[in-house]
């Protein structure tokens, strides 16, 4: 997925580049992967997918968000990642911001203003996320051996 999506002339809501990299292969795909996810759901949204469908596609996402942490989670055990607790607090308060989401959509007069919030807020997490805690993460990641 490059900065552009596949019309012409169009921008993606996230805007994947190699600055998100934090030089390891699992994590960068994992990471692009939720970017790209992410990408689909707003486009779905703007382009008028019905309801159900975007539930489907969020409940996707919140499955991959779970499997990446537990990747990363798997790389601070064995690699006795100093930062591991502090991570893994960031990890869960967005697994709960995800469930919890999930549980207001289904009670929202109008569920798609809610999602809409959502994916900014989702947008803003990852890509802090990975410049602050993941590229720290990587470097450490790096110095054991693994990229």
């Amino acid at each position: 997925m490059g900065s552009n999506d596949s019309r012409a002339g169009t921008m993606s809501f996230i805007n994947w580049s190699d600055f998100y990299r934090v030089g390891v292969a699992e994590i960068d795909a994992d990471h692009e992967r939720l970017a790209g996810m992410i990408n689909r759901i707003h486009d779905e949204l703007y382009g008028g997918a019905n309801d159900d469908r975007q539930q489907r596609l969020f409940a996707m996402l919140s499955e991959a968000t779970r499997h990446h942490f537990a990747r990363e989670e798997s790389f601070f055990d064995s690699t006795h990642y100093p930062a591991a607790e502090h991570h893994r607090r960031l990890h869960a308060d967005l697994k709960q911001r995800l469930d919890a989401f999930q549980a207001n959509r289904r009670k929202a007069s109008d569920p798609t203003v809610l999602l809409a919030a959502e994916l900014a807020f989702l947008r803003f997490w990852l890509l802090d996320h990975i410049v602050k805690e993941d590229k720290e993460l990587g470097a450490h990641l790096n110095s054991c051996g693994i990229r």
